[in-house]
């Protein structure tokens, strides 16, 4: 049976989040991004999120930032067209566990052809003190091996995970639908809906293609659920949060979706369960995802 939600692309994001529930810290930050006439509203609200949350994080445990921004203009039969890249690379001394509460986004502004997204942003963070476990974690599109890496998916494309962990552990995946609505949930993709509550268990070394029945072992084929991705908005901002830890943990409490939905909890009750979970040796690979 192949549950359908709500879903996207995957974007150029990726935050790695070491959590311990005693050392959590509340920051606050804000950003002001410069979108060209050719960025989508939400894109551009999407960059500014990710950059207060730096700017936050910096703010308080320190980092280091290198960026590059160009605008490389092509003409073409006399008609001028213009391409934008902004490249950012950081070093951060701190990690953002979840946001205190949800950004507060102000109404755009224009000056000298440009438009300026300013956002304000309240999370829970802990500073870095290791480097952590070097898990491998690949969403995959409409197919199973390391060439079907994508960061584009359309309506009813396939979705698998490929993954591959360095130590024993145990793993749990959860989709947080569009960003942008009050009203998201979070979906749990992994322990499937038919198995305990505990995380799946991870052997080292071995590599592993979730949401396909076909590469699961015969005994546990029948409890995998598929997953096809689904889009209502033109463009939507998710996050798939990868989590992983050396020591067993249960999923947090969620309940039925019904329609062939995954089960979920709201994006809120995920939060605060990140935010009390005191396994100090639990770690989230975050990637943001877009339509």
């Amino acid at each position: 049976m192949r549950q359908k939600f709500l879903s996207i692309f995957l974007f150029v994001i990726s935050i790695k989040i070491a959590i311990s529930a005693q050392e959590t810290v509340r920051v606050c930050g804000d950003y002001t991004y410069m979108a060209n006439e050719y960025e989508a509203p939400v894109t551009a609200r999407k960059m500014a999120l990710e950059h207060a949350k730096i700017n936050a994080l910096g703010q308080l445990f320190g980092t280091n930032v290198t960026g590059e921004t160009s605008l490389n203009k092509i003409e073409e039969n006399g008609v001028i067209s213009a391409t934008f890249r902004s490249f950012t690379g950081t070093r951060m001394r701190g990690e953002w566990i979840a946001d205190a509460m949800e950004p507060i986004y102000h109404e755009p502004k224009y000056e000298r052809g440009m438009r300026l997204y300013r956002v304000e942003v309240c999370g829970y963070a802990r500073e870095i003190k290791s480097a952590g476990t070097d898990f491998s974690a690949k969403i995959l599109r409409n197919g199973t091996d390391q060439k079907a890496e994508s960061k584009e998916f359309k309506h009813e494309d396939d979705i698998f995970l490929l993954f591959s962990a360095p130590v024993d552990g145990y793993l749990a995946v959860y989709l947080i639908e569009d960003v942008y609505d009050d009203t998201k949930k979070a979906f749990c993709l992994l322990p499937y809906m038919s198995a305990s509550g505990e995380a799946v268990k991870i052997n080292r070394g071995k590599e592993y293609i979730f949401f396909s029945q076909k590469h699961a072992e015969k005994s546990e084929a029948a409890t995998v659920n598929e997953y096809t991705m689904t889009a209502d908005k033109q463009i939507e901002y998710n996050q798939i949060y990868i989590i992983f830890s050396t020591k067993p943990f249960a999923k947090a409490n969620d309940k039925e979706a019904g329609s062939n939905l995954p089960r979920y909890l709201t994006y809120n009750e995920f939060r605060q369960w990140l935010i009390r979970n005191t396994n100090t040796e639990m770690e989230i690979k975050e990637l943001t995802v877009r339509k």
